[in-house]
């Protein structure tokens, strides 16, 4: 018996093939909306884009709104609790990296840029899933330092995360991609700034 066999499987054939085709659909969904716009997306165009039969998309959503609504959650991120980092410098710029690595991840930072600038009700509700999670854990990141007295408490951190971010969506912008000591830069920078030493 081989090592494999004694590793039980994560997930069963169906299970992937269902995975696999959800992947496909919201690939799809978000390739349309962003290039041709959500009004663009149908069931029809979803299919022939994607290659996934109208029979599987109505099977799975009766409506454009649950489809929407699934593609979505699809793109929700979630942050990865137990991997918390050490309120230092290195500890930020760790939960920086994954924090881009998760957006990269997701979509890629040029799609995140559009769904920023966007004022569609879809585009907000991925945006809203894509984003609240990755804010969360980073203002939880600065929150934690505050209680272990390691940093100021009389900083705004939601608004040190939105230049964080906001600064990494132009850098990407600019540069055409992120560079890896990106972070460290950024950490070098506010560091002194929201460090009570």
């Amino acid at each position: 018996m081989s090592q494999t066999d004694l590793i039980a499987p994560t997930e069963t054939r169906n299970e992937r093939r269902r995975r696999l085709t959800d992947e496909k659909i919201a690939a799809t969904v978000l390739d349309i909306a962003l290039n041709k716009g959500p009004h663009n997306v149908t069931f029809s165009a979803v299919s022939a884009e994607s290659g996934v039969a109208k029979t599987t998309l109505y099977r799975r959503y009766q409506t454009r709104e649950e489809l929407f609504d699934a593609v979505a959650r699809h793109f929700s991120s979630t942050p990865n609790d137990s991997d918390e980092a050490p309120t230092t410098p290195e500890g930020l710029a760790a939960t920086l990296r994954r924090g881009v690595s998760t957006l990269e991840e997701h979509m890629g930072l040029e799609t995140i840029g559009t769904l920023l600038a966007s004022r569609d009700e879809f585009m907000q509700r991925v945006r809203h899933q894509l984003f609240t999670p990755q804010v969360a854990e980073a203002v939880n990141y600065f929150e934690r330092g505050v209680e272990a007295g390691v940093l100021r408490e009389d900083i705004d951190y939601a608004l040190v995360v939105d230049l964080i971010y906001g600064g990494m969506i132009m850098r990407s912008a600019r540069e055409g991609e992120l560079n890896h000591d990106w972070a460290d830069a950024v950490v070098t920078l506010i560091w002194p700034l929201i460090s009570k030493n």
